[in-house]
C-alpha cells in the first residue's frame, strides 16, 4: 500500500526521501522543544523578577512606613530633659538615650538600613547609639561592682553593716560625674546623712586612689560621654 506523497518503498525515490525525511523530522522537533524551553524559562526568570522586585518595592514601603512612624516618638524622647542619677553606674545612663533606646529596642534597625538607603545616616546613628550605650553599660555593670566589693571592704574594715554601703557608692558615682560633695548633698540626705566630710574621706584616701578604680573610673566617663554625643548625632540626622 502505497501513502500519498511517499515514494514506493524500494525504489531510489524512497531511499532519497527517509533520507532527507527523518533529520527534518528530528530537528523540526529538536528545535521547537528546545526554543519552546528557553521561551519558558525566558518568561519565568521575567515573572520571578517582576515579582521579587514587587516585594521589595512593597517590604520598602512598609519599612518607610514604620519609619515614619518613629520619627517623632524618637525626636520627644531624644529631648528628653536630663535627671541625673547616681543609685548605680548603669543607672547614671542619660535619661535621653535611654528613652530613644527603649523606643528603637523592638526596630529591626539592620533591615532598614539594608533597605532604605536614602536613610542611612538616620538608621546608622540609631544603630551606632545602641553599640556605644551597649559599651557604657558593660563598663558600667562592671563599675558597680567594683564600688560594691570597696565599698563592702571598707566598711567591713571598720565593722559596719553593709547598709552603709550604698551611700559610699552612689557619692562615688557622683563624684565620678563631676558633682562636687556640697553638689551631692542632697541626694546623700535621702539617706539621713548631712554631712559631706566622711564621704569625701572614703573617696580621697580609698576609693580614688585605687589604681583599678581609676581606669575602670576613668572609663566610665568616657564611654558616658560617647553615648550623649551619640545622642546629638542621632539628633542632627532626625532634624536634618
Amino acid at each position: 500500500m502505497n501513502i500519498w506523497g511517499i515514494p514506493p518503498a524500494g525504489t531510489s525515490d524512497a531511499t532519497a526521501f527517509w533520507a532527507s525525511f527523518w533529520p527534518a523530522l528530528w530537528s523540526g522537533a529538536i528545535y521547537s522543544v528546545i526554543c519552546g524551553v528557553i521561551s519558558g524559562v525566558i518568561v519565568g526568570i521575567v515573572v520571578l523578577r517582576y515579582q521579587r522586585g514587587w516585594e521589595a518595592r512593597a517590604a520598602r514601603r512598609t519599612y518607610e512606613r514604620d519609619l515614619s512612624l518613629l520619627l517623632d516618638d524618637l525626636r520627644n524622647a531624644l529631648y528628653e530633659p536630663e535627671v541625673v542619677k547616681i543609685d548605680s553606674a548603669h543607672e547614671s545612663m542619660p535619661v535621653a538615650a535611654g528613652a530613644a533606646l527603649a523606643r528603637l529596642k523592638s526596630e529591626p534597625l539592620s533591615l532598614w538600613r539594608d533597605h532604605l538607603s536614602s536613610n542611612a545616616v538616620l538608621i546608622g546613628a540609631a544603630l551606632d547609639l545602641q553599640r556605644r550605650a551597649a559599651e557604657f553599660l558593660g563598663t558600667a555593670h562592671e563599675l558597680d561592682n567594683t564600688l560594691q566589693q570597696l565599698a563592702r571592704s571598707y566598711n567591713h574594715s571598720r565593722n559596719a553593716v553593709a547598709h552603709h554601703d550604698a551611700p559610699i557608692r552612689q557619692y562615688a558615682i557622683g563624684r565620678l560625674l563631676g558633682f562636687t560633695g556640697e553638689q551631692l548633698l542632697p541626694w546623700l540626705r535621702e539617706t539621713g546623712l548631712n554631712k559631706v566630710t566622711p564621704f569625701e574621706e572614703v573617696w580621697q584616701g580609698w576609693l580614688s586612689a585605687n589604681a583599678s578604680m581609676q581606669a575602670l573610673g576613668s572609663r566610665f566617663v568616657q564611654r558616658r560621654e560617647t553615648v550623649m554625643n551619640q545622642v546629638q548625632a542621632l539628633q542632627r540626622a532626625i532634624d536634618a
